[in-house]
């Protein structure tokens, strides 16, 4: 990974983060998936983005655009410990050298984290 974009909005009556994350992403080996590291939060969305979204945001402090390509995830059984992978399907296949970024727009419930 090589930027992070994080646009949340804390709400301090239900103690929650709510908002997105944008990675952008360069690719060490070839694969169709990126996976991230979650505990406890509830998924509302995954998207592609153009690559390098999320150091254009950070950079210009300007709003992420609108996809319309939806990604698949799947997160595997939780464990209350540790967390789990939460798997994000890529559209195609990425080889070495490739850059994709994916915006996860989310929100955590009680004790809940997202990471790489």
């Amino acid at each position: 990974m090589t930027h992070q974009h994080v646009d949340w909005y804390i709400d301090w009556t239900t103690k929650q983060l709510k908002g997105s994350i944008v990675f952008d992403c360069y690719v060490w080996d070839t694969t169709d998936m990126f996976i991230l590291d979650w505990i406890d939060i509830t998924v509302d969305s995954v998207v592609m983005q153009p690559a390098g979204t999320a150091m254009r945001a950070t950079m210009s402090q300007g709003n992420i655009p609108l996809s319309s390509t939806s990604l698949n995830i799947t997160a595997d059984t939780p464990n209350p410990e540790i967390g789990s992978r939460l798997i994000i399907d890529l559209p195609q296949n990425y080889s070495m050298g490739a850059l994709f970024s994916v915006q996860v727009t989310y929100q955590t419930n009680a004790g809940g984290a997202i990471g790489v």
